[in-house]
């Protein structure tokens, strides 16, 4: 399937992008994570009809978890960086009830990123999966790096240094980490099915 839209495209538009082909095994990828999950719950329900349909959620599921991570992350820098502007200042009773409102506030949403970070570190991350094929297809050195919020009494150039790096942290570990993640939870999944397998008489 890639080949050939690779061989269509090139003759279409005239543009012969090699990089279009790192599709080939980063979709490979993806299905070796979808399937291992498949082979554990065909191996726990013996049921084809139901391995398919909770793989399907399973994928929906993780894909909404990683979305929903990426869109509460900026949320959490912004605040962060009011939060911090709120200590800086001499408030008065009203600004600090709405401070200590701010900050309850701030800090479930906090939680809920946690949690799905944490959720992000166990379950395969698909969603960043198309970044790092993103990264591969145009060969750019940033992956989904935010605009950073400047901290109070910080200087442009300060803040252009603090982007830099947290561009190649993002860049290092946005990349790889996906990757480790979902091969780890390729083995843990054909591992625990192998094991079910050889305890149950079939």
């Amino acid at each position: 399937m890639v080949g050939i839209l690779f061989i269509t495209l090139g003759i279409v538009s005239g543009v012969w992008s090699w990089r279009f082909l790192w599709a080939i095994p980063v979709l490979t990828f993806l299905f070796a994570v979808l399937y291992a999950f498949s082979v554990l719950m065909g191996v726990m329900f013996r049921n084809t009809i139901a391995a398919i349909m909770i793989t399907i959620v399973f994928w929906i599921v993780c894909g909404l978890f990683g979305s929903a991570q990426q869109k509460l992350r900026p949320i959490v820098l912004m605040n962060d960086a009011k939060a911090e502007r709120y200590e800086q200042q001499q408030l008065s009773t009203e600004q600090q009830q709405e401070r200590d409102e701010f900050l309850k506030s701030h800090m479930r949403i906090k939680r809920v990123q946690s949690i799905l970070t944490g959720l992000n570190y166990i379950l395969p991350p698909t969603s960043e999966l198309d970044e790092v094929a993103h990264t591969l297809y145009t060969g750019e050195n940033s992956i989904n790096v935010i605009n950073l919020p400047m901290k109070f009494g910080e200087t442009p150039q300060e803040l252009s240094n603090r982007a830099d790096k947290a561009e190649k942290f993002d860049y290092v570990v946005s990349k790889k980490r996906p990757l480790f993640t979902c091969l780890g939870f390729i083995c843990f999944c054909l591992g625990f099915a192998g094991y079910r397998f050889s305890c149950q008489d079939f």
